[in-house]
């Protein structure tokens, strides 16, 4: 009967033990992470999104997503929440773009935009303040969802991060400001 017991509790353990999840981060190479920057940069730029066919296009032709078994060397970027983001973004590109040119918005060195120079108009500032915190919040979805439907390790995020940023400020028009690696703020000239 003892004996019995033991097997019977050996035999939950592996049970319980081959049902435990395991997490596997993937490692990606800074030459994807780059290519995945700027085809989320190519997505952002991409003025598509507003006529007919690209809806009907994205409406049958949208993606099934499903835990992936596999890992894959190429990093994903897209998703319903990226396009959702996205699609965000664009929304207020062209106010966002205005605010830049004005000198009151600037590019950081983390993949966010701040403000440089506050407008003297309260109503004015309190739309810049607005749009600042819109536009962080939905880079950030972006890089969360990248960071979970790719398994990113968390030691990895930062390097997207900095990747990310960089892509971006090589984007940055001449008169907008944008950070220095050591916070300054310069003026492109």
């Amino acid at each position: 009967m003892k004996s019995r017991k033991y097997l019977f509790m050996l035999g939950l353990i592996c049970f319980l033990a081959g049902c435990a999840m395991v997490t596997i981060y993937v490692t990606f190479p800074e030459e994807k992470i780059k290519k995945a920057a700027e085809n989320i940069e190519k997505m952002l730029e991409s003025k598509n999104t507003n006529n007919i066919f690209y809806a009907l296009q994205n409406f049958f032709a949208t993606p099934v997503f499903a835990q992936d078994a596999s890992i894959s060397s190429e990093i994903k970027t897209d998703s319903p929440k990226i396009r959702e983001a996205i699609s965000q973004i664009k929304s207020w590109a062209d106010e966002l773009a205005e605010y830049k040119k004005a000198g009151y918005i600037g590019e950081t060195t983390q993949y966010q935009v701040a403000i440089v120079n506050q407008p003297q108009d309260p109503e004015l500032a309190k739309k810049v303040r607005e749009i600042v915190q819109k536009e962080n919040k939905q880079r950030s979805i972006i890089l969360e969802e990248i960071f979970r439907i790719n398994n990113v390790s968390p030691e990895q995020r930062q390097t997207f991060r900095d990747i990310f940023a960089q892509t971006k400020l090589k984007a940055v028009k001449t008169g907008e400001w944008y950070q220095n690696p050591d916070g300054s703020w310069v003026q492109k000239k």
